[in-house]
């Protein structure tokens, strides 16, 4: 092709079932009307894109899969000692993930991680300088679909943490559902997943040296309903449960990843407490948003929905 001719479209393959295109130098192949991406992409993205897919599967169906695994080699194999070895452990450790966890490093620094984060891509936009003398709570906002940066933030080092705030050790709470299933769990649980529950949150803040960091999805999964190209709903005009936690705790409730908000520790707040706290973080983070949005390509005049 000369330069500054428009791109060529050739069909090889009269059939519709099957055909191959170029456009731009790229072969794109369409099978039974699946356009499959071009030969020549390069291995890098190759390789973020299976980390992409591999993660999506391990999120949509390895619970599952392990729970058949695991009723299959009991009820079907002579190994049935295995997986009674393993729901004795799992009956004295069912509670370790509202016990901060169990956090694997080495699993956290995989490299698919990195692959993993490179691929859309993701990034932690620093704001301000955290304390890891201090304890914090981190408010993700909003949901998505599948709270994709919520997880390769707070639960692998794919996005650099560890060098983003030294010091600072990230917890990724999530439905408590997702310790109920075998070996996934542990799984889960290896990144640094712990249960988004009132008695995990008061464990870490209390129970733990200074420096921990809970990553909190406070819109919750209803709030993945309102994941609309072009909106940004949350769904926190009436979520105070984290404010009535830091409030108790005495520990800061943070923007992520704005300047944090410091309270006084007090066992049992008032609801006028609660109320003023809890307006206090949303304007904080109105103002959060505000202040970055048109960076990262949403228009002057998208604005934050604040929802029930």
């Amino acid at each position: 092709m000369a330069a500054g001719l428009a791109p060529l479209q050739v069909q090889l393959f009269t059939p519709e079932c099957c055909k191959l295109r170029t456009n731009r130098s790229h072969i794109i192949m369409k099978i039974l009307g699946i356009e499959f991406a071009p030969l020549d992409v390069p291995l890098e993205r190759r390789l973020q894109t299976f980390a992409v897919f591999q993660w999506t599967f391990s999120f949509l169906f390895l619970g599952f899969g392990c729970l058949f695994l695991f009723l299959y080699v009991l009820i079907a194999t002579n190994y049935y000692y295995i997986p009674l070895l393993y729901a004795l452990y799992y009956y004295f450790d069912s509670g370790r993930s509202e016990r901060g966890g169990r956090r694997i490093n080495w699993i956290r620094r995989w490299k698919i991680w990195t692959h993993f984060a490179n691929y859309f891509p993701l990034e932690i936009v620093k704001t301000t300088n955290l304390d890891p003398d201090k304890n914090y709570i981190m408010g993700l906002h909003p949901h998505g679909v599948l709270s994709v940066s919520a997880f390769g933030n707070f639960a692998t080092e794919g996005t650099g943490w560890s060098k983003k705030f030294p010091g600072l050790t990230p917890y990724l709470m999530v439905l408590a559902g997702h310790f109920q299933f075998p070996m996934y769990r542990d799984y889960f649980m290896a990144g640094g997943a712990v249960a988004v529950t009132s008695n995990s949150m008061i464990h870490i803040l209390t129970k733990h040296k200074s420096g921990q960091a809970l990553g909190l999805v406070v819109g919750g999964a209803l709030e993945a309903l309102e994941a609309n190209p072009g909106q940004y709903n949350l769904k926190l005009k009436n979520r105070k449960g984290f404010i009535k936690i830091a409030l108790k705790t005495g520990k800061p409730v943070h923007t992520v990843f704005g300047k944090p908000i410091d309270v006084s520790k007090t066992e049992s707040p008032s609801q006028e407490q609660l109320d003023q706290l809890h307006k206090q973080y949303i304007d904080a983070l109105t103002q959060l948003f505000e202040e970055h949005k048109e960076k990262y390509g949403v228009p002057a005049d998208h604005h934050l929905n604040i929802i029930d």
